[in-house]
């Protein structure tokens, strides 16, 4: 889970400071690994050598709000509803936020790295559902070997 602390500008043009979280599970990862041919990974890297902006924004504002949610009082999951992603979505923190990220690159690969739950901490455990999805042949060997940590 990652913990950022944006500063803003409201409609009223005082400044204030949102406190936003995003997390992807390893089974949303890997549900995303799967809905891009070749892999989140290679999928990110296909559109940011495309330069096409309009890409690079819908998958960036659809990256982070997927993203978005909130730590239990507990500490246990990381709650994900429609209802705060929409208001998230709407706040002047979102906007701030997103707009630092697609105008700075290594922001932008930054976050994108550190919110891979693989990132630096390979998973040596994965859920029965998810070897039968690697064992499915629906992601490619080069993805597999990336979520194995090989």
């Amino acid at each position: 889970m990652l913990k950022r602390e944006i500063i803003a500008e409201d409609f009223d043009g005082n400044k204030y400071v949102d406190i936003a979280y995003f997390h992807y599970s390893k089974n949303e990862i890997l549900e995303l690994e799967i809905a891009y041919p070749g892999g989140l990974r290679n999928h990110l890297i296909d559109i940011m050598r495309s330069g096409d902006n309009f890409k690079i924004y819908g998958f960036f504002k659809k990256f982070v709000l997927g993203a978005y949610g909130r730590k239990s009082d507990d500490g246990r999951r990381f709650i994900k509803n429609a209802e705060q992603t929409e208001a998230f979505s709407q706040s002047q923190a979102f906007e701030t936020f997103l707009f630092e990220l697609l105008e700075n690159q290594s922001q932008m690969e930054t976050f994108f790295n550190e919110i891979m739950p693989m990132g630096s901490d390979k998973p040596s455990k994965m859920t029965e559902a998810q070897m039968k999805a690697l064992e499915s042949g629906l992601v490619t060997e080069e993805v597999k070997k990336e979520l194995l940590g090989e």
